[in-house]
């Protein structure tokens, strides 16, 4: 259901915003990529990660990552830089961070950010067989059960 929803959305973005070329969609792509690939590294190194940091970590690199985009889109144009007001304002801060600018460093940073700090704030404090044995199956420390010794036990 996540991935149909994902798919609409993203096919709807780009179908309704003027992406002019090739490098604007593959940025936008690449965007929408990185805040679960993020979550995902900070799942398989840092055990301590929990679920709900890293759901809020990709849900706020989207968002934000969203916003600035659609912000991006809507106040680029220079009739902004004096028309007054936030269209002023954002078109000056788009001008001083230049290449910064692009939202895909906001859809970076802000995951890199916000699952550490919701993994300080609210540790996961339950003890979970199944995370053990994913970590240490992930890790290679995972033995695998003898089923031939139950077998004969069974009889």
């Amino acid at each position: 259901m996540g991935a149909v929803l994902f798919g609409t959305v993203a096919t709807f973005i780009a179908w309704q915003a003027n992406i002019s070329s090739v490098l604007q969609l593959l940025l936008l792509g690449f965007a929408m990529v990185v805040p679960p690939a993020i979550a995902i590294v900070f799942v398989f190194y840092w055990k301590r990660t929990s679920e709900r940091a890293a759901f809020y970590g990709i849900l706020s690199g989207y968002s934000i990552g969203l916003l600035h985009w659609g912000l991006n889109t809507l106040y680029k144009g220079a009739e902004n830089a004096a028309s007054g007001g936030f269209s002023q304002y954002w078109y000056e801060l788009q001008k001083d961070l230049g290449k910064w600018a692009d939202p895909t460093f906001s859809a970076t940073l802000i995951p890199l950010l916000v699952i550490p700090v919701l993994v300080m704030l609210f540790p996961d404090k339950t003890k979970n067989a199944v995370s053990d044995r994913f970590y240490a199956e992930l890790h290679g420390k995972n033995e695998q059960p003898d089923f031939n010794s139950s077998v004969g036990s069974a009889a």
